[in-house]
């Protein structure tokens, strides 16, 4: 009986820890926000400064380099919000555009850029599933308690979603309670 209630416990303390994470990215995902829209405002302000006085190839590429790095920035705050394996590869998909765009390199780094981009689309084309980490997390895999009608067997629980073990735990505490 003690280890069942230590897994109640140890279930609540997971569920507030991950509460409190998934708070902290909200917070964090705020200040990324509010960071992209001052960079924006900055990055267009500026380029239309430099349209007035013309417009330069340096100017256009540093244009660029602002804009693929406010599109990163705006995937990586979805991939926050929503952590899922398809928004992660989409970060790392425009951060390797990105380089084979802006950076001048030479042909051995533009060709092992492409070979990563073509692998990628490769993996999310074949091997890609869509799976968020609340599905992993939150799921609790199952317990076992002793059924006090039978004696000594055990009972088998699985939960199905982080509701239905809340059901299930509520149940087990006004069964005890009785």
């Amino acid at each position: 009986m003690g280890q069942y209630m230590g897994g109640i416990v140890l279930h609540n303390i997971r569920k507030l820890f991950y509460k409190y994470i998934r708070w902290l990215e909200l917070i964090i995902a705020i200040f990324l926000s509010f960071a992209l829209i001052v960079a924006g405002l900055m990055v267009g302000s500026d380029f239309l400064l430099k349209v007035k006085d013309g417009v330069t190839s340096a100017d256009y590429e540093a244009l660029l380099e602002h804009v693929f790095s406010l599109i990163i920035g705006t995937e990586f705050i979805r991939m926050i919000l929503k952590p899922t394996s398809g928004n992660a590869l989409e970060v790392v998909l425009f951060t390797i555009a990105r380089f084979l765009v802006l950076d001048h390199a030479s042909m051995i780094n533009c060709l092992i850029g492409v070979a990563s981009l073509g692998s990628l689309f490769a993996i999310r084309k074949y091997l890609f599933c869509e799976i968020t980490t609340s599905d992993i997390e939150m799921k609790p895999v199952h317990y076992y308690h002793a059924n006090n009608n039978k004696g000594n067997e055990f009972e088998q629980v699985i939960a199905k979603d982080e509701f239905e073990w809340d059901k299930i735990l509520d149940q087990e505490k006004s069964q005890q309670q009785r």
